[in-house]
């Protein structure tokens, strides 16, 4: 990886929850063959894993081997300070909790939005617009057109093409969304049933998160967008890579360019050496 200048972290299925702390696998889901295990050696480096079988098809299937494969593999890249990091998706909440964060399992069953989070079931209307109701009940469309596939209950935050919408807030006008997207509140695509918290309504890891990365965007209680302090990371909940609009392409963009800037702050700094 020391040749390359970027690192991200895509949507996929739901982080086991021994990587923030909590071995209880009853809730989440992202589905699949049901197993149960759990992560061991948390408080230090390289994540070992312990597994067996339910063989209980209710219970949450997790892919451990991506989580450890992914976690050390960002974990060794931000120690390094190579490049910068970017997290979509499965990939926000990947990152958050490499920095302290913890999961709500589940949206709708621990914290209930008034916005919907997850990919509509088949009995939902598709919607040629990104805007909510007033109710902030937000209808979802596919955004390559045509007919949408039946979402599943576990939500895989990575194989649904179909997604609702909904508006997310920025914070406030100091970051690198804003300064690509250059609105404060937008419409993003949605397909996620997990997800980070705002610290107060969940038992996030509040102060040692807060710490090392920057709350960027937030719809309800939920985190949509953060940075590194270190400034040599982002990421989003939403999927810019498939929004198919000009919010999209902003903050595709934005990754783009602020690794351009790492690389060449880099190259400058090992000229002067």
């Amino acid at each position: 990886v020391a040749h390359y200048d970027g690192l991200v972290a895509i949507g996929g299925a739901d982080i086991h929850p021994g990587l923030y702390g909590d071995d209880d696998d009853d809730g989440g889901g992202g589905g699949g063959d049901g197993d149960s295990g759990e992560f061991k050696g948390q408080e230090s480096g390289a994540r070992s894993l312990s597994s067996s079988s339910s063989g209980s098809s209710s219970r949450p299937a997790y892919f451990r081997e991506i989580d450890e494969f992914e976690w050390d593999l960002a974990g060794d890249w931000i120690h390094a300070e190579n490049g910068t990091i970017f997290g979509i998706c499965r990939g926000h909440q990947l990152l958050g909790v490499m920095h302290g964060a913890s999961l709500c399992k589940d949206i709708d069953t621990d914290f209930p939005q008034a916005i919907q989070h997850t990919a509509p079931s088949k009995n939902q209307p598709n919607s040629t617009g990104e805007r909510g109701n007033e109710t902030g009940v937000h209808t979802a469309r596919n955004p390559q057109g045509g007919e949408d596939e039946d979402s599943s209950s576990s939500q895989d935050q990575a194989t649904s093409s179909k997604s609702s919408w909904h508006d997310i807030k920025l914070v406030d006008h100091d970051n690198a969304l804003f300064r690509a997207v250059r609105k404060a509140i937008f419409a993003v695509n949605s397909r996620h049933h997990q997800a980070i918290m705002r610290p107060g309504c969940h038992h996030a890891h509040a102060d040692g998160f807060k710490d090392r990365v920057k709350i960027v965007a937030i719809s309800g209680d939920v985190i949509e967008a953060a940075e590194l302090r270190s400034g040599a990371g982002f990421s989003v909940q939403f999927h810019p890579e498939d929004m198919h609009n000009t919010v999209g392409d902003a903050v595709m963009e934005m990754m783009v360019n602020m690794t351009r800037e790492w690389r060449n702050a880099r190259v400058e700094r090992d000229c002067i050496r």
